[in-house]
């Protein structure tokens, strides 16, 4: 992450674990980036945890090139406005 300076990280996992969490609470306490999270995921504390690890915005469902820019337009704005309090 330091190397490359991403503008967004983007994550599509069919189920991801708390191994997952646990590097991006990590990336997002020392290079906080918006994130976007792909999955089939639907647990309602999963998510939860996601959002509290740092996830800006959450897709639940198969990805549709027709929804990704939206999805990673809002995480921007999200991530800018929350950064900006």
């Amino acid at each position: 992450m330091e190397q490359h300076q991403p503008d967004i990280i983007l994550i599509d996992l069919d189920s991801p674990d708390r191994d997952v969490l646990d590097s991006l609470t990590i990336i997002n306490t020392h290079n906080p980036k918006p994130v976007v999270m792909f999955s089939r995921e639907g647990d309602p504390d999963f998510i939860s945890r996601a959002v509290e690890s740092g996830v800006t915005a959450y897709q639940l469902d198969s990805i549709s090139p027709v929804k990704v820019k939206p999805v990673i337009d809002l995480a921007m704005a999200q991530f800018k406005a929350f950064q900006s309090l």
